[in-house]
């Protein structure tokens, strides 16, 4: 392994660290504020499980395009490169991806890790859970409840018409 990559490796671990200690809640600056600004967030993830379509929605994925990768893992393997195919500009600044579900998915239920990757800074990537499976078929009726009180008098209704004479 070259010093190279071992010092790039170090510099992305150490970076935000550094960054972090000059900036404490007390000490805000202009910096800060604008590496938040472009900030990728995923504040939802639905899976039609039917369709094969995740739709994953968020902040910053892009300015015309989300030029990144984005991963499902599945339990017990190795992250799933997801085939991303349309990319939304949303009203209120927010941004939706939507990727092809691998066919295995419909087989797992449980929560899962979903990762967006745009770049290699820390900002530029963010994670999400998306639970796969979690909806079932409907279920048999409970039994009936109990009687409930007595409900309040009504009003009076309308007076019928006279009734024919009698014997």
């Amino acid at each position: 392994m070259s010093m190279k990559y071992i010092a790039i490796i170090l510099l992305s671990i150490l970076a935000p660290f550094a960054h972090a200690q000059g900036n404490s809640p007390g000490n805000k600056n202009d910096n800060d504020n604008q590496s938040n600004q472009n900030r990728l967030v995923i504040i939802s993830a639905e899976p039609d499980i039917q369709n094969g379509i995740l739709t994953i929605t968020g902040y910053n994925f892009g300015r015309n395009q989300f030029t990144g990768s984005a991963y499902l893992y599945l339990a017990d393997n190795s992250p799933i490169q997801l085939n991303l195919f349309d990319f939304l500009k949303l009203p209120d600044n927010l941004d939706q991806l939507q990727a092809v579900l691998p066919p295995q998915t419909s087989s797992y239920s449980g929560n899962f890790v979903l990762e967006l990757v745009a770049g290699i800074q820390l900002k530029r990537q963010d994670s999400f859970i998306v639970t796969l499976g979690a909806s079932g078929p409907q279920g048999e009726p409970g039994p009936a409840g109990p009687v409930g009180p007595t409900g309040p008098q009504g009003t009076p209704g309308v007076a019928g018409p006279q009734g024919d004479p009698g014997p």
